[in-house]
């Protein structure tokens, strides 16, 4: 189902604009500027309308989030739910996937996640899929040594 273009999506993408994140080569020096360095960074991608990103980064306020999705009337939501709930912990970059180990430091991310994301059912769509061996290796690269990817499907 396709989303919706939200009324004065400008207007209140702005209002939120303290916890958007701009994509760029200045990104990768800023995130330590933004978070602390000694706590860790969980990065969801394809994070929908923010429910869970936002439910987590409430329940744990000790720990570091960006979301990342590419729907910027999607990422709007979230943004949304994390200034009314008065979260600090987390970020959104409106991006597509693709990009994020250039606008991301390397080895910066203790978990990411990726939450039923869109099935691309057709074999002629497989690459489009963000569990795709083609996607998997942008994301590779973000994490730290140890880190996990979790993965959540309802396909």
């Amino acid at each position: 189902m396709r989303l919706r273009k939200k009324k004065n999506r400008d207007i209140r993408f702005e209002r939120c604009s303290a916890l958007s994140l701009t994509p760029g080569e200045d990104l990768k020096e800023m995130i330590y500027d933004i978070f602390d360095k000694s706590s860790p960074l969980e990065i969801e991608i394809g994070s929908g309308k923010g429910g869970f990103i936002t439910a987590t980064a409430a329940q744990n306020p000790d720990r570091n989030y960006i979301s990342v999705e590419r729907v910027k009337d999607c990422i709007l939501m979230g943004m949304e739910k994390a200034v009314s709930g008065g979260l600090e912990n987390i970020r959104f970059l409106c991006a597509d996937a693709e990009i994020l180990p250039s606008v991301l430091p390397p080895a910066c991310a203790d978990v990411i996640y990726i939450n039923f994301c869109d099935p691309w059912p057709k074999a002629a769509h497989a690459k489009r899929r963000l569990t795709h061996r083609r996607m998997i290796k942008y994301y590779l690269p973000l994490l730290k040594s140890g880190g996990e990817i979790r993965f959540k499907t309802d396909n």
